[in-house]
């Protein structure tokens, strides 16, 4: 048996490795594993694929050294694998798939860092914006996605767009505190200051009335 593995390597594919004990151990998608690359070293992947097939003859095949995790029934939208792409493709210097892989990790797990997120996006605004409109039109999860451009709005300081996605925030879904909040942010870094107090007010108007 044999794995693909993504190594956090500055390389353009992922490489094939013989399980350990000639083939015979059982892996699964998503499971780290320590393999040897170059004459001396050492590095823990994660694997994408297990399959049979072997590659064409003259490439060498090493075996892996260690399986760190145990396996479990991952599959291809086991959440990490996107996270580790992500990493992988940002080191390789391919910042376009590296986005994608972030933006998947964001739609398969809701506890994926948006910051981690963010510090790849921020390498290709353009194509950032683009692709987070996009899913957000898409996917059945448009709050999300909407919520998640606003917050790269303010973190690449495009605050009179964040304004206005919080505006269209709030009028396609309704009155949130946090937009409030997050708006107010905008406003006074815009020194819009009264408009700024305005939303910080309704948030803690709001507040009020729960505690009331």
């Amino acid at each position: 048996m044999f794995i693909d593995v993504i190594l956090p390597l500055p390389v353009p594919s992922p490489f094939t490795y013989q399980l350990p004990d000639n083939g015979k151990q059982v892996a699964c998608v998503g499971q780290r594993v320590i393999v040897p690359f170059g004459a001396r070293k050492m590095y823990t992947g994660i694997i994408v694929a297990c399959h049979k097939e072997a590659p064409a003859a003259g490439f060498e095949i090493k075996e892996a050294i260690e399986l760190l995790d145990k396996c479990q029934s991952y599959d291809a939208d086991y959440a990490e694998i996107y996270r580790f792409k992500m990493q992988a493709y940002d080191k390789m210097g391919e910042v376009n798939k590296a986005i994608d892989a972030g933006l998947d990790w964001f739609d398969k797990n809701d506890d994926a860092s948006t910051t981690l997120i963010i510090d790849v996006l921020k390498k290709r605004p353009n194509y950032a914006e683009a692709s987070l409109k996009s899913r957000a039109k898409k996917s059945d999860k448009s709050f999300q996605w909407k919520a998640f451009l606003c917050e790269f709005y303010e973190a690449t300081h495009k605050y009179a767009e964040a304004v206005r996605a919080y505006d269209e925030l709030e009028a396609e879904f309704g009155h949130y505190d946090q937009i409030n909040v997050y708006r107010s942010d905008c406003y006074s870094e815009l020194g819009l200051n009264e408009m700024a107090s305005a939303d910080i007010s309704k948030a803690m108007e709001k507040e009020a009335d729960w505690e009331s």
